[in-house]
């Protein structure tokens, strides 16, 4: 997957980092209203992407009700191309997330959540980044950093996605799901790849 990324982004790289929900074909017993019902299992998928080319750069499977959050430094650190600047929602904020991209270099736009305080506690970064929030307000902030036609991008990448391979598994197990879904990401990438090499080509006919 990361092999065909590289081969189709140009370094440096405008990340997009964002989750989305898969659903699996097995279920889970829970209390409801001293009832025992059943649940869907579901399963999180967390990547980072190239804005520009929509190919998958990072992923992380991890459960449907666990946080994304903690999946955020393994994205950005684990990405091989050149990370020039990076768009999160309020999925993703947290100090040490914040202060991971200002120690690389990386110009970060992550939405602080609404209840967020400026308090470092050794992140100067991330106080920086909820004074100047709070500051502009949403509007004026997401004017300021571009991130209204980042999440754009970013929401039209996960619409390709989910339109050609849908959000449902029908492993029945945790550990196929991750296989199936990443599998998925893989195909997408080859898809992208492809196509870029051949508007490359035909720009240079």
């Amino acid at each position: 997957m990361k092999i065909l990324a590289e081969m189709t982004s140009n370094s440096p790289i405008t990340a997009i980092v964002d989750a989305t929900i898969f659903t699996l074909s097995c279920h889970d017993e829970r209390m409801a209203r001293l009832k025992e019902t059943k649940v869907r299992v579901t399963m999180k998928l967390s990547t980072l992407w190239d804005a520009k080319t929509h190919v998958f750069h990072g992923a992380k499977v991890i459960h449907g009700a666990s946080r994304t959050t903690s999946t955020f430094k393994h994205l950005v650190n684990r990405c091989r191309v050149e990370i020039e600047a990076l768009f999160a929602d309020s999925e993703f904020p947290s100090r040490p997330n914040v202060q991971l991209c200002a120690n690389r270099g990386i110009k970060a736009a992550i939405k602080p959540q609404k209840n967020a305080t400026p308090k470092a506690k050794g992140c100067p970064a991330w106080s920086d980044n909820v004074r100047e929030y709070k500051a502009l307000g949403y509007d004026g902030w997401a004017k300021k950093t571009s991130y209204f036609r980042k999440r754009f991008s970013e929401e039209h990448a996960f619409g390709m996605l989910i339109a050609k391979y849908g959000d449902e598994v029908t492993s029945r197990t945790t550990e196929m799901a991750r296989k199936d879904i990443l599998s998925r990401l893989m195909l997408h990438n080859l898809h992208a790849f492809l196509y870029h090499r051949a508007l490359s080509q035909k720009e240079h006919a």
